[in-house]
Order: structure tokens, then sequence, then C-alpha cells
């Protein structure tokens, strides 16, 4: 799966990246297959400290949902 490399460090919308707890050094793996039964659509994610490098399940795309502003992704967005 391929993911985005940032040569100064920013997070801009359109980017797909692996997201990591840097004190558990977890990655963040979910499997949108497999939803939760409830009354909202849910689905499950975990933290593996095995790396096997980017897959469909650890790979994280982050959409821009509106136009204004610009491409960089913002703490609260």
């Amino acid at each position: 799966m391929p993911h985005t490399f940032s040569k100064d460090g920013l997070l801009r919308f359109q980017d797909h990246v692996l997201l990591m707890n840097k004190k558990t050094n977890g990655i963040l793996v979910f499997d949108t297959g497999d939803k939760i039964i409830s009354s909202d659509e849910a689905y499950a994610c975990t933290t593996s400290i095995k790396d096997n490098g980017p897959c469909g399940r650890s790979v994280v795309f982050f959409q821009k949902i509106d136009e204004e502003g610009d491409d960089i992704v913002k703490y609260g967005q």
C-alpha cells in the first residue's frame, strides 16, 4: 500500500500515512470490513507493535471535507 512522504514534515489533506503511538510504538490498525453492530456506523481499531509496513489495515487517508483554507491539516479539523 503506498503512503506519503513529506519533506517538510507537515501533514496535508490527500496524504496516506501510518499513525503511531509514541509511548507504546504501536501502529494504528483497523479492518473496515469488520463493522460493529450498533445504531451508528462504527469499526474496531487497535494498535500493533509488529511493523509490517504500510498495508490496507494501517494506512489512513486524510480527506478534506470543505474547500476553505489551505491543504495543511491542523489540530481540531
